[in-house]
């Protein structure tokens, strides 16, 4: 065949790209949160920052909307481990740290640019996104909305589980 036919006939029957395999339960959970009682500014960084920037990384906002990090002050992480023993003892579930979310921004922050099409954080834009992933973190996992966090982690590392034969 000449390469030209050839190089059609294969655009011709191009099939949609398989799905990603999930590489981390995160993976499968959902992509977007409700932000509609955050204060002003945390909504607007989350559609402006957030969804921009998490939107060209592997795993997507998923990834990070379902991490078990959670930036806690020392007295707020002994609260919640005196309230969630068993959970606490299980970084699967929850990874208290007290500098993880600005670690993972300083990460993203220092990226190489790739294609000139994926965004690049300004020093603002960072300060903004940790200050979000922080506030993000400790509103949905901790407190009255730990146990339905923790029911969340569990569903997504037993689905993980499942997707890869039980391993």
């Amino acid at each position: 065949m000449i390469p030209g036919l050839l190089l059609a006939a294969a655009l011709a029957v191009r099939a949609e790209p398989a799905p990603q395999a999930s590489k981390l339960p995160e993976d499968l959970g959902p992509a977007t949160i409700d932000v509609s009682s955050y204060p002003p500014e945390q909504r607007r960084v989350y559609k402006e920052v957030f969804l921009r920037v998490y939107g060209f990384l592997d795993g997507g906002p998923a990834r990070a909307i379902n991490s078990p990090l959670l930036e806690i002050d020392p007295a707020g992480e002994a609260a919640e481990r005196r309230a969630h023993p068993g959970e606490y003892s299980d970084a699967s579930l929850v990874a208290p740290s007290r500098d993880g979310w600005r670690r993972e921004v300083l990460r993203v922050k220092l990226r190489p640019p790739c294609c000139g099409a994926c965004p690049v954080l300004s020093g603002e834009e960072a300060r903004q996104l940790w200050n979000f992933l922080v506030y993000d973190s400790v509103r949905r996992k901790t407190g009255p909305a730990a146990a339905a966090w923790f029911s969340s982690r569990r569903e997504l590392i037993r689905r993980f589980a499942a997707g890869k034969g039980g391993k």
